[in-house]
């Protein structure tokens, strides 16, 4: 069994993303495992319905993340009830799919935000939810938060260690694994998180033990955050923008 991702990065649930994903289908062929991403699960659900089940029917292992965190003043174009989790549970089932919850963004999330996607994860029995803390990757990026959240670049990182170990007890409790996207100094400060390292193939070794990985793809593993950079280039979608204007992705 080896590794192929058509889905690397950006949002599936487009009509956009479905007809490049069946063009990859039509060139590249069936492979043995298929990582779908999401904000939109009942949009997915909608449009890739079809071509999911031909994919099972054909012996792929397809697994689906979705990130759910119900902030709505910075996700603009994303739609609450376009976040019912329901048919996607039923579509890729829920030892398949994995939440997410980041990026954790200082002085703005809080612990409402994570009850909500924990209430998520227990109604569906939901195994795992990823998070992490925001990069500030553009002066853009942050002048685009700040008329949100005006202190946004005013914290320590201890804190946000602090919400992340909480949130994890929390997490545990409901028998739920939190794991971490690598961050070398917010790593250390939480020693009772896993990490994640690169999020997409850990997620389908956990369900495939057996799957076969390019060694450089190994190799890249452990030294990298789950950006999609340890992908082989041929299976990179580059500058992809997010289709609902999220203020904390790059622009």
């Amino acid at each position: 069994m080896r590794w192929v991702n058509y889905s690397v990065s950006g949002e599936s649930a487009t009509k956009e993303s479905l007809c490049e994903f069946q063009y990859q289908l039509e060139y590249k062929g069936v492979p043995d495992i298929l990582t779908f991403w999401t904000k939109q699960p009942a949009i997915f659900a909608e449009l890739y319905n079809k071509e999911v089940e031909k994919l099972k029917k054909k012996g792929c292992l397809v697994l689906g993340h979705v990130t759910l965190n119900y902030y709505d003043e910075l996700e603009i174009g994303t739609k609450s009830e376009n976040r019912d989790m329901m048919n996607f549970v039923k579509l890729i089932g829920n030892e398949n799919t994995r939440l997410g919850f980041k990026p954790i963004i200082p002085n703005y999330t809080t612990m409402k935000h994570f009850y909500k996607v924990l209430d998520i994860a227990v109604k569906y029995r939901i195994k795992e939810i990823i998070t992490g803390i925001i990069r500030f990757d553009t002066l853009e990026m942050i002048k685009k938060i700040e008329t949100i959240v005006p202190n946004v670049m005013d914290y320590k990182l201890i804190d946000i260690a602090n919400f992340i170990e909480k949130i994890n007890k929390l997490a545990i409790s409901n028998c739920i694994k939190l794991t971490l996207c690598s961050h070398e100094n917010l790593k250390k400060l939480t020693p009772n998180v896993p990490i994640a390292y690169c999020e997409d193939v850990n997620f389908a070794l956990n369900r495939k033990p057996d799957l076969e990985l390019d060694f450089n793809l190994l190799k890249n593993i452990n030294k990298l955050s789950c950006c999609g950079h340890c992908y082989p280039p041929e299976d990179w979608k580059t500058n992809i923008d997010c289709p609902y204007n999220c203020l904390y992705c790059c622009p």
